[in-house]
């Protein structure tokens, strides 16, 4: 097989040309030298693909946004940007390795506690990692920390009217070291 391979005619289009350098180069292998087939494939290829981007980079920058405001309101203590950031029932585990200590508060607790201060007031470095998505939820993966502790969480959110709001947050609370 050589490096080079030559369009059959100057008028050819992108997704025709891909599909002769596929068929000509890997066609008896994959496609038993069958053209048609070659096209049913690129075709599935491309609809697969197609599919398997729906929850892609607009949603991924949707929930880091959403991340970014709710632990943004808690560190500045904004209890109305706090409420509007979570789901209805959503829910705060926190295992505290310093303390050992667990502790689950619902959204009204949250909110009560950020604005009695008994929750957030400085700031904290925030890095969101991973994020996984289901339809209309995803999981991200977030690392919170300063000069003292450092919190990793893995918050759920769902996709309420186009918005995303967090359903539940279960974080490992550690010494920053």
């Amino acid at each position: 097989m050589d490096n080079y391979t030559t369009v059959p005619h100057n008028s050819i289009t992108t997704s025709d040309y891909f599909i002769y350098v596929i068929h000509k180069n890997f066609g008896n292998y994959y496609t038993g030298g069958n053209m048609k087939f070659a096209k049913i494939l690129f075709a599935l290829t491309v609809f697969v693909s197609t599919f398997a981007l729906a929850n892609g980079p607009k949603d991924e920058a949707d929930v880091k946004q959403a991340l970014s405001e709710y632990y943004n309101a808690i560190d500045t203590r904004n209890s109305s940007q706090v409420e509007s950031s979570l789901y209805q029932d959503a829910a705060v585990l926190t295992v505290n390795t310093i303390t050992n200590k667990t502790t689950r508060i619902s959204a009204d607790e949250l909110i009560d506690k950020v604005k009695r201060g008994g929750v957030g007031g400085w700031k904290r470095d925030v890095a969101v990692g991973n994020i996984d998505f289901n339809d209309k939820a995803a999981i991200a993966k977030v690392e919170i920390s300063d000069s003292k502790v450092k919190q990793v969480s893995f918050v759920t959110l769902l996709n309420d009217s186009g918005k995303w709001k967090i359903v539940s947050e279960v974080s490992t609370l550690s010494q920053n070291k």
